[in-house]
This record gives C-alpha cells, sequence and structure tokens, in this order.
C-alpha cells in the first residue's frame, strides 16, 4: 500500500497528535518555508477537499501586481511571505545599502548568501531600516491572509512552522496582533498563534502517523 499526501498536511497531523496542538478542535496549520503550505484539521480529521488541494493557501493573491510566484502568478502569499521570499528579497535589496549589508555579513559571518529568515527578523528588531521595511510587509500580507481564515473556519489554533517560524515571537506576536484587529472579536478573541513544537520533524512524523492509522 502507498500513502500520499503532502509535507504540510503532514506536519499538521504532527502536530495535532504530539505537538503542539494536542487537543484542539479545529487546527490550521501554516507551513512558511521554501513556499507557503496550509493544512486544516477539524475533530483530529485532516480536510482534504473536493480534489484534495484544500490548504494551498501560499498561493493566494495578496497584492495585486505583485512579485512573480514559483507557480507563474503574480501577488502570491508565497511570494512575500515565504522563508525563501525574505531571504531573496532581502539580499536584492541590501545589495544598494551599504549599511544594511554590513548588517547582515555581520550577523552572517561574511556569508550574506547564508542569511536566514529568522536573521532579517533579528535584524528589523536592531533597527536596521530595510530589514524593517521587509518585515513589516510580511506581517501585512500573511497577517491580511490568516485574519480571512480566521474568519471563514474559526480556529483555535494556528500552528506556525517551517524556516521562518523560527523568528519566533519576533513573527508570532505582531502577526497575533495583527489578525486580532482585523478579525471580529467572537471568531478571534480565543485564537491562539503559537509556534510548531516538532520542527524539522514534523513533516516525518506525520508521514509516519499517516501510514500508521490506514494499517
Amino acid at each position: 500500500p502507498c500513502i500520499i499526501d503532502n509535507n504540510a498536511t503532514a506536519a499538521a497531523l504532527a502536530e495535532e497528535r504530539q505537538g503542539v496542538g494536542v487537543g484542539e478542535r479545529v487546527v490550521l496549520y501554516v507551513g512558511l518555508g521554501r513556499g507557503i503550505g496550509g493544512a486544516l484539521l477539524v475533530n483530529g480529521k485532516i480536510y482534504h477537499g473536493t480534489t484534495g488541494t484544500a490548504g494551498e493557501i501560499g498561493h493566494m493573491v495578496v497584492k495585486e501586481n505583485g512579485p512573480k510566484c514559483s507557480c507563474g502568478g503574480f501577488g502570491h502569499l508565497e511570494a512575500i511571505a515565504s522563508a525563501q521570499a525574505v531571504v531573496r528579497t532581502m539580499i536584492g535589496l541590501a545589495v544598494e545599502y551599504p549599511e544594511t549589508m554590513q548588517a547582515i555579513y555581520r550577523i552572517t559571518d561574511g556569508r550574506a548568501e547564508r542569511i536566514t529568515a529568522e536573521q532579517v527578523f533579528r535584524l528589523a528588531a536592531e533597527g536596521d531600516t530595510i530589514a524593517s521595511h521587509l518585515v513589516d510587509d510580511v506581517l501585512k500580507y500573511l497577517g491580511n491572509a490568516l485574519a480571512n481564515i480566521v474568519l471563514l473556519i474559526n480556529p483555535s489554533m494556528i500552528i506556525l512552522g517551517g524556516a521562518l517560524a523560527q523568528a519566533g515571537e519576533l513573527l508570532i506576536n505582531p502577526l497575533h496582533a495583527r489578525i486580532q484587529e482585523l478579525c471580529l472579536p467572537a471568531t478571534s478573541q480565543s485564537l491562539r498563534v503559537v509556534q510548531g513544537s516538532l520542527g524539522s520533524d514534523a513533516n516525518l512524523i506525520g508521514a509516519v502517523t499517516l501510514a500508521l492509522q490506514d494499517l
């Protein structure tokens, strides 16, 4: 027997069964890595949609005439707020700003190409102007997208995974605040936004869980 699903779904299942989402009834998982993937679990069951493509939130159009996405579209959330997009945009902008480039060299030990999304958030927290503008954009468009999803499905928890989630409270606190600002109180007052607890193992644990539950 062969069981196929995507990594966001696997990670979501892992976090709900063995991670930070244990005991939650409606969970939205958002993987912020090379791309952006999502998964919805209701009462422990994965919602796959009609053709099995539910959760492709990375391809929500959030900015008209925005940057090109890997799928060929423009202005998709993935092209703005994925970990890969954050790093790519930061390096592209910093080339024209010597102070920012020096800050990148400092934080990466002289290897600018190795900067991570977490480090971009750290530079923003330290007051770097370019990093701050970039982080503000990420929080704006990711917050807008998640607020719309919260209004639609009313989850009790949003779990953030992937490389961008490593920014921790620098990402979670302002993101949660923006969701609260945009949503009706009844839909978001009990909502928790948290970082996944299983890290890079979430995909593997979820894959095993998917296989075991069908035996």
